[in-house]
């Protein structure tokens, strides 16, 4: 019992921390900026709305690819945000 309580861990995968939507009470919109602050995005698991059954590593590796995606579509359209 000593041997486990010393040396279990959790295993959980946290996600869901930062909602995101177009109302008003998410924190981070459909492009996965952050409201309220300019120049910052969120781009983990903390925007991916319920846990996956398998782990977090792949879902949060395309969401930090469709923030860059978003960066460079912003940056071609000249969007003042990307740059900032």
């Amino acid at each position: 019992e000593n041997w486990i309580r010393q040396n279990a861990m959790t295993t959980y995968h946290f996600a869901g921390t930062c909602r995101m939507g177009d109302d008003a009470s998410s924190v981070v919109d459909s492009r996965l900026r952050l409201r309220g602050v300019q120049g910052v995005r969120i781009a983990d698991a903390s925007v991916i709305p319920h846990t996956p059954v398998s782990a977090l590593n792949a879902p949060s590796m395309l969401v930090g690819l469709r923030a860059a995606q978003f960066i460079e579509e912003e940056k071609k359209d000249g969007c003042k945000y990307a740059a900032a």
